[in-house]
Formats: structure tokens, C-alpha cells, sequence
């Protein structure tokens, strides 16, 4: 697995914490700044550039919020394929309110049905895909852990080993995630880098 610079993690205190007020700065900073999408508790804004995306979220404590919980952890293997590549994570917290407002700066992946959901991806792809779907609870990721060889048997020969390390790796992180988070794996959470690198976004809840 290859190397990668560290990311950088803050937390600040800053009073009446807002959503709105930290886009506003965001905007100021980066012009053309758009909306993409939305979720239950976060927005994602897309540079005008295309190549990065800022997700907003608020969350009540951010020590054991699920999303937080996953990117703290994937910062730390920034060389893993499986995992998006984060360049910056702001949190601000509003001691008054106990409330929180984090700022994740990542790069752009694809949605899947950018390529007609998993049907059109390369084999291999789709069966790593297909096997993702299936994970609900921790008993599964024990078992896509053991099998991973499995998987592998249509990549080139040159490319297994590091594949088996990596995604050995992010199962084993999502194992210790299920200590204190429920899995929430579907195909939204699952996007694409180029063509065929499947990237684990958001799966614990």
C-alpha cells in the first residue's frame, strides 16, 4: 500500500455554530461553489474545478458520530484504494449548544450509475460490488474477510496481493466500527474513481 500525506484533522470552538454561516465562508473561498447532493444529515458541495467536494454535516456530539467515527479512521490509511481520498476535516464546536458543524474536504468520485449501476463495471469489480451489497452485519464482514481470495482469482497476477492487503484492511476497519455503529452498506455509499475503483463513502450508521 502506498504512502500518503497526512491529513490534517482540526477541531475549533466557535460560538452560535452554523451551517449556513461556515457555507458562506466556504463560498467566499472557492467561487462556483454548487451543490451536488443531500443526505439525512449532510450536504455535499462541488468546486468549480470538479475535482474536490466539501461535505457539511451537524452532528450533536462528534466524538461518536458514525460518519465522523469512519473518516477518522480513513485518514490514517489515506493509501488505500478503498477509501476516499480526504485533504481536510474541520469540526467546530459550539460549547454553549453542545452542537456541531464538520467540514469534510475530499475528492470528486463518480456515482455508480454513472456506468448503469454495477452491470456495466469490469468482472472483478462488479464481484467485489456484489459482495459489498451483501454485507448486514458484522458475521458477513467475517466471512467476505476470509473468502477475499475468492475475489481475486480474475485480477491479474501482478495486482493480487496488494488488493487482498487493502481490502483486508478496510474490512477490518469496518469491523471495529460495528463495535459502536450499525453497517449501513448499499449501492449509495458505494462510488467509483475512474472507471473500476470501487470507494466505500459513508457505511456506518
Amino acid at each position: 500500500m502506498s504512502k500518503s500525506k497526512a491529513v490534517l484533522v482540526r477541531t475549533m470552538t466557535r460560538k452560535d455554530v452554523c451551517r449556513h454561516d461556515i457555507l458562506s465562508d466556504l463560498r467566499k473561498k472557492h467561487k462556483g461553489l454548487r451543490r451536488l447532493g443531500s443526505g439525512a444529515f449532510a450536504d455535499v458541495y462541488g468546486t468549480k474545478s470538479g475535482r474536490t467536494v466539501f461535505k457539511i454535516g451537524a452532528t450533536g456530539n462528534p466524538i461518536y458520530d458514525a460518519y465522523l467515527s469512519y473518516v477518522k479512521q480513513i485518514v490514517k490509511h489515506q493509501g488505500n484504494p478503498f477509501f476516499p481520498r480526504v485533504k481536510k476535516v474541520d469540526i467546530y464546536y459550539d460549547r454553549e449548544d453542545h452542537e456541531s458543524v464538520y467540514v469534510v474536504e475530499m475528492e470528486r468520485l463518480k456515482p455508480l450509475d454513472t456506468y448503469g449501476r454495477s452491470n456495466k463495471l469490469p468482472i472483478a469489480s462488479r464481484l467485489l460490488f456484489n459482495a459489498l451489497m451483501d454485507i448486514d452485519s458484522e458475521s458477513d464482514l467475517n466471512t467476505l474477510h476470509e473468502n477475499m481470495k475468492l475475489f481475486t482469482t480474475v485480477f491479474a497476477r501482478g495486482v493480487k496481493k496488494q488488493l487482498v492487503q487493502t481490502f483486508r484492511q478496510m474490512t477490518e476497519i469496518l469491523q471495529d466500527l460495528t463495535d459502536s455503529h450499525g453497517l449501513d452498506m448499499h449501492d449509495g455509499n458505494v462510488m467509483l474513481r475512474g472507471k473500476t475503483q470501487l470507494v466505500i463513502t459513508d457505511p456506518v450508521c
